[in-house]
């Protein structure tokens, strides 16, 4: 299996308000975080580095690489009541763009070469994401 992971998408995710990141042939990163949050002075480390990578997984598996399923909301951004990742990854040859929504409620979208495939109901959507994706556990990608 050949995975080409090319954007991620993380809105009101950890400590982000919004941010989208292209990782199409970036080669080796270096992530280096800057914690911006005034309330602390930025005595803390926590600036989202692993987050970043925790979006991915989260995406996919509906579980961070931290282990965390709820309480992802960005708790910084009250005025924005919404919360969601996305990847945009080719897999093979195919092409996927997946969103899971976490706020103000659970959704799952998949786009397998601009094909919706999502089920009628969360829990149908995981199964079939489970079924397109089944290698990408979170013990992979987190390695």
């Amino acid at each position: 299996m050949n995975v080409l992971w090319n954007r991620v998408i993380l809105h009101n995710l950890g400590s982000y308000n919004h941010a989208e990141i292209d990782l199409l042939d970036k080669g080796f990163c270096s992530v280096v975080g800057e914690n911006n949050y005034k309330k602390d002075n930025a005595l803390s480390n926590g600036s989202g580095k692993s987050f970043l990578w925790s979006a991915l997984c989260y995406t996919i598996t509906g579980e961070t690489i931290q282990g965390l399923r709820k309480n992802l909301k960005n708790l910084n951004n009250p005025d924005d009541n919404t919360g969601y990742t996305a990847v945009d990854i080719t897999v093979d040859n195919d092409h996927y763009v997946i969103t899971r929504t976490f706020a103000p409620k659970s959704n799952l979208t998949i786009v397998k070469n601009d094909v919706d495939l999502s089920g009628k109901t969360f829990t149908e959507s995981e199964k079939i994401l489970g079924e397109q994706l089944p290698a990408l556990t979170k013990e992979l990608i987190s390695s």
